[in-house]
């Protein structure tokens, strides 16, 4: 596929529904996030809480994920945030979006609650929604163990904890035991659906529609990326270096760079 191609997976938990939907409806919102949010902003009702079996949890890539393009590996999970009761967003990198991508899809909309406790596994066009009892309670090392175990080391993973399972607000999902959607309490959510993990394995691709000129721009982001003064300062002293001129002149949540005096 391209990189505006790929399809919307739909699952509806409480009576096991799986269905692939056109992403072409959603194009004009662009990548994981827009997507997400504007399917939430549509379909749901403004009063819903967030452990509502109604309640939506959508995962979303990033337009350019599965691309060579630089740090195209993000993902967000988007839902009615236990906190506020607002929307909550959360993002998160790692391998599991790029294998979304190369599974064909770019969304995954889940509402509904399963009867017991599940994990989704996508295994490029196979879908199936799978029990997981063995998995309650587990940590989120143990079941990584345990679900490479059962279905192979090429599997990608976003899972919740016992945090998630017994609802606590501030629960994270975890991908592939290093990245964590750790804002909006998303693996609560998760866990109020009785989902324990999705797992997936893509064998497909995302072919840039012009990749010579794709390529191109690539190159010039990364040349730009290496040769700026915060990436030479980075490589030189880390990431969290600061330096004086710095504390007076905040990067304002890196919206640009301002150079040193003098």
């Amino acid at each position: 596929m391209n990189a505006v191609d790929g399809k919307i997976l739909r699952i509806d938990l409480s009576n096991r529904e799986i269905k692939l939907e056109d992403y072409n409806k959603y194009r004009e919102w662009i990548g994981g996030q827009g997507v997400n949010q504007y399917i939430l902003f549509n379909e749901l009702p403004a009063s819903i809480s967030s452990y509502d079996p109604s309640n939506i949890i959508a995962v979303g890539t990033g337009a350019l994920v599965g691309t060579s393009a630089p740090s195209a590996c993000r993902m967000n999970i988007d839902t009615i945030n236990p906190f506020t009761g607002g929307i909550g967003s959360s993002n998160v990198g790692g391998h599991f979006a790029r294998e979304l991508r190369f599974a064909g899809i770019n969304n995954i909309i889940i509402k509904g609650k399963a009867n017991q406790f599940v994990y989704i596994c996508i295994d490029d066009e196979h879908i199936d929604i799978l029990d997981a009892s063995h998995l309650q309670n587990k940590t989120i090392s143990e079941t990584t163990e345990l679900l490479r175990n059962e279905l192979g080391e090429d599997f990608k993973l976003m899972i919740i904890g016992p945090a998630g399972e017994n609802l606590v607000r501030s629960a994270c999902v975890i991908v592939d035991k290093a990245g964590a959607a750790g804002r909006c309490g998303i693996g609560a959510v998760m866990g109020s659906k009785n989902i324990k993990a999705i797992a997936v394995k893509g064998t497909g691709g995302v072919e840039p529609v012009d990749p010579p000129q794709f390529d191109s721009i690539v190159k010039e982001c990364l040349d730009k990326i290496t040769s700026s003064s915060f990436a030479t300062a980075a490589r030189r002293y880390g990431v969290y270096r600061q330096e004086p001129w710095e504390i007076e002149n905040p990067y304002r949540n890196f919206s640009g760079e301002i150079p040193p005096p003098g």
